[in-house]
């Protein structure tokens, strides 16, 4: 009688061990439901799966973008250093094998079992263990491990469904959780982005049509997706000289255009203080190292008119060279003194090149985006398709920069743009 009473108290004691763990269970889905910040679901469902089973020790581990290896993405019980150093290779180890197969491992004493030889060694400190993959429609994101220290009871196989629902519940909560940082980082991209695309619109104009200074000036730029960094203008001084320019910044996005921001404002200065294509370029290159973000650096052209000698002044920071169509239809590279990019290195000298146009003939200068713009089989426009389709355009500057941005897009095939696409074409009358 008192065996079977005894066998009784333990049954119950059982069933509302386990009717606890069904309302644990219970209790994290709510949670989880509730929360959509991915640090705090992965504590949730840890800190549940520990309280479920009796553990004192666990980690959640995921896989890298690579999914070469897995990281510990939130864990209890274990150091700072473990964490931080530990990276298992997929299929290697108790967790990288989990996460491969798939299937769900529990061990209820690793110092009886044959299959763990080489964990029998830190048996002292965890004689049972759980590891069950987190799979989300047959894909698995990473593991779970739960562990017991010596002397407690061990895991029993009657735990093994109830923690692999869990951990089901958990990779679909996991999934959610990354689907909605991924949604709020596109937003935010995309808040970068229109704030990125309003600086550089509000310093750059999209088409530019201007005479004076016995010249034409026609200019067009067509903007990227990934917000580039090309700026060009033309700037009248008030001795009727023109000032031109075309140039690139490196780098995307808003830090980009910042730093464009402030290269175009630093510039207006330096042309209104002294236009001479050397000093501009110069001082311009010391403004840019004294405030350098490290990696930026712009390549420019820039050009000022001279009517009374009849010729143009022209300098590179390291700028692919103009094209120059001649009187005759042929058209080719601009031979330019060619220097370093700016902000770059200081000292740095900029020379000056006497560029003469007679009436008619039409300089051209280009961003990358004009020469690397990609056609469907991947090939490149390049400088050379762009002088043979100079020596098709029409006789204007606004005429030819309409042929050559057609000519770019046909070749695109119909295809946006990887790069900002920038011309601008200077013709002597």
């Amino acid at each position: 009688m008192d065996d079977a009473a005894s066998e009784l108290a333990e049954r119950l004691a059982l069933l509302e061990q386990e009717v606890r763990q069904l309302r644990r269970v219970q209790e994290c889905t709510a949670a989880l439901m509730s929360s959509l910040d991915l640090s705090e679901t992965l504590d949730t469902i840890l800190r549940t799966a520990l309280d479920v089973a009796g553990a004192r020790q666990g980690s959640v581990l995921l896989y890298e973008p690579d999914r070469k290896h897995l990281r510990i993405a939130n864990a209890v019980g274990l150091r700072e250093e473990t964490v931080a150093e530990t990276r298992v290779p997929d299929g290697e180890g108790i967790s990288g094998r989990v996460a491969r197969t798939g299937e769900p491992l529990l061990v209820e004493n690793i110092a009886r079992d044959p299959r763990f030889a080489e964990r029998r060694a830190r048996a002292e400190r965890s004689r049972s263990f759980a590891c069950l993959p987190l799979a989300y429609r047959g894909r698995v994101l990473g593991v779970m491990n739960l562990s017991h220290p010596k002397g407690r009871t061990p895991f029993g196989k009657r735990l093994l469904p109830l923690l692999t629902s869990l951990a089901h519940q958990a990779a679909v909560a996991i999934v959610h959780a990354e689907m909605h940082r991924s949604l709020v980082e596109k937003e935010r991209m995309e808040q970068q982005f229109e704030l990125a695309r309003a600086i550089q619109e509000s310093f750059i104009p999209p088409v530019l049509h201007l005479t004076g200074g016995g010249f034409e000036f026609s200019g067009r730029s067509e903007s990227a997706r990934a917000v580039g960094g090309d700026f060009y203008d033309v700037r009248e001084l008030a001795d009727g000289r023109l000032a031109f320019y075309l140039g690139d910044v490196s780098g995307k996005g808003v830090g980009a255009a910042l730093y464009m921001a402030r290269l175009l404002s630093d510039l207006h200065h330096l042309i209104v203080a002294d236009p001479d294509p050397r000093a501009v370029l110069g001082a311009l290159n010391e403004s840019l190292i004294k405030r350098s973000r490290r990696g930026m650096f712009v390549t420019m052209l820039y050009g000022l008119t001279a009517p009374r000698e009849g010729v143009l002044h022209l300098a590179s920071a390291g700028h692919l060279p103009p094209l120059v169509r001649r009187a005759d239809g042929s058209a080719g590279p601009l031979g330019v003194a060619a220097s370093t990019p700016l902000g770059i290195a200081s000292p740095a000298a900029y020379e000056a090149t006497g560029v003469e146009l007679l009436a008619g003939e039409v300089l051209l200068l280009c961003s990358d985006g004009v020469t690397e713009a990609q056609g469907p089989s991947g090939a490149e426009y390049s400088a050379g398709r762009l002088a043979l389709d100079l020596e098709k355009a029409g006789r204007s500057a606004d005429s030819a920069v309409d042929f050559l941005f057609r000519r770019i897009r046909d070749f695109r095939d119909g295809g946006p743009p990887r790069d900002d696409v920038t011309l601008l074409a200077v013709r002597a009358q």
